[in-house]
């Protein structure tokens, strides 16, 4: 898709009309509807075009739509480590605000950047860095910081994965205090090294969302973690104990802890189809969040290389592969794990966009502003297109911050008409829609 000017078409309208199009609802898919956006909030969602006095009396941008195109809610990524050859851990703000700004291109409109263990005073230089962003940041481009996400440097090196073990620490109440921040939002940790649960109680105590990672955690030490706070588990069955039919291990009891969320990375790299479809049958959708764990070689051509955690990284056919020849996060963005889920039939569409939507908002307790297309909330929404789920604009707070170059054709009027004969050759890089929507499952939410 080719990118765009980053030109707001919208901005000097008092209100922005997105006409006859399907819309995702917490009832699911709803055709013919049309969504309303002033002021940053979504202003109105229901049926047919503005009543006549809105019209009248307001500056109407209207955008006629069709059931070929979805608007759905922006998408909230808990665990992404950097993107575009940047990196969270050590970027400058610059380069992290490129970071943001890139983002709603692939439909993002929510993060938590998340730093990797490293050593501690980087650790807390990053997080200024991130704390200044958000102090400092005018510009309301791109997507919002919701949050930082410590993943360390409290793990098991047993299970370090690409964490530097050189930088695990034993969990301690004074280094995590020199580690906080005001906008720490969730930590990943082992609860098999918080002994005494000092430090899950320490978390949950400064509204800090605990989830276990790195771990080989076994049932009881769970279910005591359970009790002084933990409430999820991070990029299930990666980077934790596995199990078997003598073995139950950590994976198996993440799985069967019905109060945890659990997040996982659905590229189909880091965990195959299989697994993922067992979580959504034992756990339910309503427990799983979609991350997609990227890494700063995401959004990089095949063949690009970084320094990450410790290591160089190589994007080897779309696998970011260390120098021990592991996986070190991802490389995929959450629209290419929303078309994984559909291409192998897993879910339907409005449970898909539900674990990188509406599920991350209620785990961050603010799904009273976001996470849906609802009455009032911040007007974050993305369009796709249906037969091919490729992004084609993104508005942040009611302002079109990205769309493909030739998405929109001006008019003699001040209606803006989608240009269809651009539409028609939208999605060549993905799937056909007979792929991706020949499933039961799929054909009775989407019209082709």
């Amino acid at each position: 898709m080719s990118s765009s000017s980053t030109t707001d078409i919208s901005s000097h309208h008092a209100i922005t009309a997105l006409c006859n199009a399907s819309i995702l609802t917490a009832n699911g898919i709803e055709h013919g509807k049309t969504l309303q956006m002033k002021n940053g909030r979504i202003h109105s969602v229901g049926d047919g075009l503005p009543a006549n006095h809105i019209l009248r009396d307001d500056d109407v941008n209207l955008i006629h739509l069709s059931d070929e195109f979805l608007l759905t809610p922006g998408l909230i990524d808990l665990q992404i480590n950097g993107a575009f050859g940047i990196d969270f851990s050590n970027g400058s703000i610059p380069q992290m605000q490129q970071v943001l700004d890139g983002l709603p291109q692939y439909g993002v409109t929510g993060i938590l950047p998340t730093l990797v263990t490293a050593p501690l005073m980087d650790m807390v230089t990053a997080a200024n860095a991130l704390e200044e962003l958000l102090h400092f940041n005018t510009r309301a481009n791109g997507a919002a910081v919701l949050g930082i996400h410590f993943e360390g440097p409290f793990l098991n090196k047993s299970k370090r994965g690409t964490h530097p073990a050189e930088h695990i620490q034993p969990p301690d109440i004074a280094l995590l205090e020199m580690l906080l921040s005001p906008h720490a939002k969730m930590m990943t940790y082992a609860p098999e090294c918080d002994k005494d649960y000092a430090l899950v109680e320490a978390l949950t105590a400064r509204n800090i969302i605990p989830f276990m990672g790195h771990t080989t955690a076994n049932k009881s030490e769970i279910n005591a973690a359970k009790h002084h706070g933990l409430i999820g588990a991070t990029h299930l069955y990666n980077a934790m104990q596995g199990f078997d039919h003598r073995t139950p291990g950590t994976s198996l009891h993440a799985l069967n802890e019905e109060s945890l969320y659990a997040s996982f990375i659905g590229d189909g790299h880091h965990v195959h189809p299989d697994m993922i479809e067992l979580a959504i049958k034992v756990k339910g959708i309503d427990k799983l969040l979609l991350v997609s764990d990227a890494m700063n070689l995401a959004g990089l051509r095949d063949g690009a290389e970084a320094y990450f955690a410790g290591t160089h990284v190589e994007n080897k056919n779309g696998r970011a592969i260390n120098t021990d020849g592991n996986l070190a996060g991802g490389i995929q963005l959450l629209p290419d794990m929303i078309r994984n889920l559909l291409k192998w039939d897993l879910c339907t569409v409005a449970e898909a966009f539900a674990m990188c939507t509406q599920n991350p908002a209620k785990l961050l307790g603010i799904d009273h502003e976001r996470g849906s297309l609802t009455q009032g909330h911040i007007a974050d929404v993305v369009l796709w297109h249906q037969p091919t789920m490729k992004v084609l604009a993104t508005w942040v707070k009611g302002q079109l911050k990205w769309c493909d170059s030739t998405l929109l054709r001006p008019s003699a009027s001040a209606v803006k008409e989608l240009n269809v004969d651009h539409l028609k050759n939208i999605g060549n890089a993905s799937e056909s829609s007979s792929s991706l929507f020949s499933s039961k499952r799929n054909q009775a939410h989407i019209t082709l």
